[in-house]
């Protein structure tokens, strides 16, 4: 990017302003609040970007059947693509618990075909239990115990990956006043003036392209990654958005059936994410007391519904830390809404649609690299007029998609 004159408001020469002038348009922050904080300008790449695969440990099982008190064996349901047991049930280091931790059940051996645990009984009181109880899982080692050898790690298949996508705006100016057909002012028939009267509606088009392009490539007929790392996918290659590549990889999702948005609503949405370990930071052996702030991306269909369920909670010093102080009143004036102990900021995204909300817990989970941005490129030239295409192309990556949330079809209040 070129600098300007240390000291000065003014470039040194026309062919630098212009080239600060098109860096400025792709950095500038216009109103689409996901696209302008998570996109960035990269290099080249190839056509398909890859990233580490990263995996949600299962914390929990679920019976399949009902457990009778005294036998050795447990049928648990199916994992999905996040909880692969294979990582997570470890003769001998797991233990197996009931919800209230009213029994211990040290596992000795698990058959991932049939999904059955076989156990013995450490401790506790041994009970019946029926068909989908939720079995709590615990690591745990022996005082003096050897140590065993086993993969701690989930991780499969080649990595996660994406591919990009493009979209392009058509510009033809005239080209009269240069052979003296007509006197204008030279700005309004200049491509960079035709680009800028387009950019909103490229920013708001950019912004949905992220958040639901399709994750399609190959000839397979469902378009779907299995938990074996590999995708199946109908023909055609476009980039998956943000909640393409979330539905694949296990992100917390549900469809509220016309209820209005309320605060029992949230509260089971941060009890969830909870569970799926969003509050928790992957780079700490602590985990902070206290009020936690994510932001909440909502179609601009129920801003006005979020608005309604704002309630003044006070000054943000009574609630918070000093380093972690809002600015303002949590409330009708900023759409913040305190949640049990996690302040939900909401955002209104152009994006969403469908009656929709978005919980982002951990802004570098998501990261839109983008390529071309607005970049013009020569068309054919036809007589009196000027032809140009604005070419745009980027891809997206999602880390631990289970640590966020998206909840479609709220009604209103």
């Amino acid at each position: 990017m070129t600098h300007p004159i240390t000291g000065a408001s003014q470039y040194n020469s026309q062919y630098v302003s212009e080239e600060a002038y098109k860096q400025l348009k792709v950095t500038s922050r216009v109103y689409a609040p996901f696209f302008s904080n998570h996109m960035k300008m990269v290099g080249q790449t190839v056509s398909i970007p890859r990233w580490a695969d990263k995996v949600k440990p299962s914390s929990t099982v679920t019976l399949a059947s009902g457990y009778t008190a005294g036998t050795t064996t447990m049928t648990i349901t199916a994992h999905s693509i996040v909880q692969d047991y294979r990582n997570n049930l470890i003769p001998y280091v797991t233990e197996v618990q009931t919800p209230n931790g009213g029994a211990r059940y040290k596992l000795t051996k698990y058959d991932s075909a049939t999904r059955v645990m076989t156990f013995t009984f450490e401790g506790g009181t041994d009970v019946d239990l029926a068909a989908g109880t939720e079995l709590h899982l615990l690591r745990v080692g022996g005082m003096g115990d050897k140590p065993i050898s086993h993969n701690d790690a989930s991780v499969f298949g080649g990595g996660d990956y994406n591919y990009l996508s493009y979209f392009a705006y058509n510009f033809e100016v005239s080209d009269d006043m240069k052979t003296g057909k007509v006197k204008v002012d030279i700005n309004e028939f200049a491509i960079d003036h035709q680009v800028d009267m387009n950019m909103d509606n490229a920013y708001s088009n950019f912004e949905f392209k992220v958040w639901h392009d399709p994750r399609l490539a190959g000839d397979g007929t469902v378009g779907a990654r299995i938990p074996d790392g590999s995708n199946q996918s109908k023909h055609n290659s476009r980039a998956g958005g943000v909640l393409t590549l979330g539905r694949a990889r296990g992100m917390y999702e549900i469809d509220s059936s016309d209820a209005p948005l309320s605060l029992n609503m949230l509260r089971t949405d941060i009890r969830q994410l909870r569970l799926n370990h969003a509050f928790n930071s992957p780079n700490s052996i602590t985990r902070e007391a206290g009020v936690k702030v994510i932001k909440g991306y909502c179609d601009k269909a129920i801003y006005p519904e979020v608005a309604k369920l704002a309630e003044l909670q006070g000054h943000a010093g009574t609630l918070l830390a000093e380093k972690d102080k809002l600015d303002g009143i949590l409330g009708l004036s900023c759409h913040k809404i305190l949640v049990d102990d996690v302040v939900v900021a909401f955002e209104e995204s152009d994006g969403l649609g469908n009656r929709s909300l978005f919980y982002e817990t951990h802004p570098e989970d998501i990261d839109v690299e983008v390529f071309h941005f607005m970049d013009t490129i020569d068309l054919a030239k036809d007589a009196p007029t000027t032809k140009q295409m604005a070419e745009n192309a980027f891809t997206v990556k999602f880390g631990c998609p289970w640590r966020s949330g998206f909840r479609t079809n709220i009604g209103s209040i």
